[in-house]
């Protein structure tokens, strides 16, 4: 997890790079080189690859962090009903959340860096822009219109709405667990 965490915040690096570098475009059209954007073209083809590659070893991973995170969490908070005064209750509860959340912050962040990209494409003055510059600008933020999300099993979304999810559901599985205890 630590690996594929490292590679994550690789990743958003490059896109964090890459809106800087959509941003350069903004600041004065005759200064930036001719082929700026045809390169930043390129170079937004090569992140989406790398992205879906990330998303494609990511995916089955999440997936058993997900179906794992539930019971666990929902185990530990039985153990915090049962036993209030141990502290390794307490630790042990915090680890199992503390796993989980750091995945769906990390799905999180990756997606609202993506979602910043079509951000600052479109604030670009294109209407400056020749018009095959535009036609190309026009391809990228088609590309980067819907966001790039992390997915487990490639049907749910990893992000803080998910981690939500499963603490509700955890605390209403354990609720009915300790009932009928």
């Amino acid at each position: 997890m630590t690996v594929l965490l490292t590679l994550g915040f690789y990743i958003v690096t490059i896109l964090h790079i890459f809106v800087e570098c959509i941003e350069v475009l903004d600041q004065d059209l005759e200064s930036v080189e001719l082929q700026f954007i045809r390169k930043l073209h390129r170079l937004h083809l090569e992140i989406l690859d790398k992205l879906q590659e990330f998303e494609t070893l990511f995916s089955k991973i999440q997936m058993v962090q997900t179906a794992t995170s539930l019971p666990l969490i929902v185990g530990g908070f039985l153990l915090l009903r049962l036993y209030p005064h141990s502290l390794l209750c307490y630790l042990m509860y915090m680890v199992f959340i503390l796993q989980f959340f750091v995945l769906c912050f990390f799905g999180e962040f990756i997606h609202s860096k993506t979602e910043q990209i079509f951000t600052a494409l479109y604030m670009t003055r294109w209407y400056e822009m020749s018009l095959e510059d535009q036609m190309i600008l026009l391809m990228m933020m088609k590309n980067t219109i819907t966001p790039f999300t992390l997915m487990a099993a490639g049907m749910y979304n990893i992000n803080m709405a998910a981690f939500l999810e499963v603490m509700k559901l955890s605390f209403t599985y354990s609720a009915i667990l300790f009932a009928l205890n």
